[in-house]
């Protein structure tokens, strides 16, 4: 049989082995624990991370994409406001040139009348020279009858056959100056019918075209 002292020992030491051994055990579950822990936190600041770069790749994505639509859009709207003013500059060259035609048709139209006027002045200063020469000539058949008395029926009648054909061209001058009066008057209503034509056109052309721009 054992002695009491030795089974005591042995127990103590079993006891003591035994406390030794949980606690062996219990450090190493605790540094599992740690480890799974560590661990588990190191892939949930990976995956974290992950998140963060993806979000940023994606967050650089949409800016990038967003920032191609507005350069798009200003382009587009920088094409149409270009060939707004393209079209305005080829409205304004064409009134321009409208203009410039229509002033070169109102000066030929004017240096006409002119012309016109010119011919007219002639014609009357022509009538005048007429208007004086019938006066001299009506004077000289005055003196030519009083002296009919003293001619013979031959010469009278030869003299009143040359105051008859004087006074003859003398009317004759007269309807030509009428004739000539009238022309120009008619010619100066004429000129200022076209003239007022010649405007409302520009006018109604004007107001067309600042209608449709």
């Amino acid at each position: 049989m054992i002695p009491l002292g030795i089974s005591l020992a042995v127990g103590v030491a079993v006891a003591v082995a035994a406390f030794f051994f949980g606690r062996g055990l219990e450090r190493a579950r605790q540094r599992r624990e740690t480890e799974a822990a560590r661990d588990e936190a190191s892939r949930i600041r990976n995956r974290a991370e992950e998140e963060a770069e993806n979000l940023r790749r994606a967050a650089e994505l949409q800016a990038r994409e967003s920032a191609l639509r507005l350069r798009e859009t200003w382009e587009t709207e920088e094409s149409r406001r270009r060939e707004e003013v393209e079209r305005g500059e080829r409205r304004l060259v064409q009134r321009f040139e409208a203009a410039d035609r229509k002033t070169d048709q109102l000066d030929r139209r004017q240096e006409t009348l002119e012309q016109r006027a010119r011919e007219l002045g002639a014609a009357e200063d022509s009538l005048d020279r007429h208007r004086e020469e019938s006066k001299q000539i009506l004077v000289e058949t005055r003196a030519r009858l009083e002296s009919l008395a003293g001619m013979t029926s031959e010469e009278a009648r030869a003299e009143l056959l040359a105051d008859l054909e004087d006074r003859a061209r003398a009317e004759a001058a007269n309807s030509v100056r009428e004739i000539k009066e009238e022309a120009q008057r008619t010619a100066e209503r004429e000129a200022k019918r076209v003239i007022a034509m010649a405007i409302q056109r520009m006018a109604a052309d004007e107001t067309a075209q600042l209608t449709v721009s």
